[in-house]
């Protein structure tokens, strides 16, 4: 149960690094596609909004150009008024949830180490200080 519940601490972390590195390397290809992605599904509605206009109301393309700047504006200040009018609840909701997570996981791993050895309380401990020697090496000295 114990070595168990240590390999699955240990690859939880190995993998985080990972991640956390991958991240690190690769944010701005990661943001620059979904920036990318997020404005292509906009020009797709915006398009589809304007051609829709322009069949409608038989406008011209100008005017089915102002039309749909004015709605999506709009739509844009409705979305911004009920979130801002949210938002304290959203706050309260997300600082109950927060505190709720940080006690779980503070008695979680209370257990955790408790159910450890003291042989493998020293390979925890020098698995971390040796991944954060080694990012701090990275980051500063590379």
């Amino acid at each position: 149960m114990i070595a168990t519940t240590y390999h699955k601490i240990i690859t939880r972390q190995i993998i985080a690094g990972f991640l956390f590195l991958a991240f690190l390397l690769m944010y701005d290809t990661v943001l620059d596609i979904l920036l990318s992605g997020l404005y292509v599904i906009y020009e797709i509605i915006e398009f589809s909004a304007e051609e829709l206009v322009e069949y409608l109301f038989h406008t011209d393309h100008h005017q089915s150009e102002i039309i749909v700047i004015y709605v999506f504006f709009f739509i844009f200040l409705y979305a911004l008024y009920r979130f801002l009018r949210a938002l304290p609840r959203l706050s309260r909701r997300f600082k109950r949830r927060i505190s709720l997570r940080w006690a779980r996981k503070k008695t979680r791993i209370y257990r955790y180490w408790h159910a450890f050895s003291s042989f493998q309380k020293v390979k925890l401990l020098s698995l971390y200080g040796i991944s954060t020697s080694l990012i701090i090496v990275w980051l500063f000295f590379l």
